[in-house]
């Protein structure tokens, strides 16, 4: 038998990705085969140097989280998922409320969170995949494809994506 440290990626250079503070689109196609219904680990997501979530994509057990952190609010929507199974999903975040803040489909199913308070999110310095949750659990599953637009995409783009 053998210990070998989770699986993490950390982009540190974001400036090619031109993230926006006030809009963005992430989106994931995957497999999740392992979680822990305490721990939330990040699947995708950007954060500051100080270690700050600002747009991220978590899980515990059985739900996926979509949050965008900053100025004036947190807000986030989940759905239920299925650990092995196929998963793909997109979610966006708008802070100019013109849309539903916080938006996500999960394999066709779709949610919202908002509007709030919410006028920018913090300002990253780098992308993660794979970051723990509490107490050190990491994600776990094959990822085929994970893509970033700093631009919000509406209800029908992000059905097209996960289809």
């Amino acid at each position: 038998t053998a210990t070998r440290n989770g699986d993490q990626l950390t982009m540190s250079d974001i400036s090619a990705l031109g993230y926006s503070t006030t809009a963005g689109t992430l989106f994931y196609s995957g497999r999740f085969t392992q979680s822990n219904s305490a721990s939330y680990p990040v699947r995708a997501g950007f954060m500051t140097a100080a270690d700050q979530p600002t747009w991220e994509v978590f899980t515990n057990a059985s739900r996926l989280f979509a949050a965008a952190r900053g100025t004036g609010a947190a807000p986030e929507a989940n759905l239920t998922y299925t650990a092995n199974t196929a998963t793909r999903f997109a979610a966006s975040f708008d802070a100019s409320l013109s849309t539903a803040e916080v938006k996500i489909n999960l394999n066709g199913s779709a949610t919202s969170a908002g509007p709030t308070s919410l006028s920018a999110t913090f300002t990253p310095t780098r992308f993660v995949i794979g970051r723990p949750g509490y107490e050190l659990y990491f994600s776990a599953g094959p990822i085929a494809k994970i893509k970033y637009w700093p631009t919000i995409k509406t209800a029908t783009e992000l059905a097209g994506l996960v289809t």
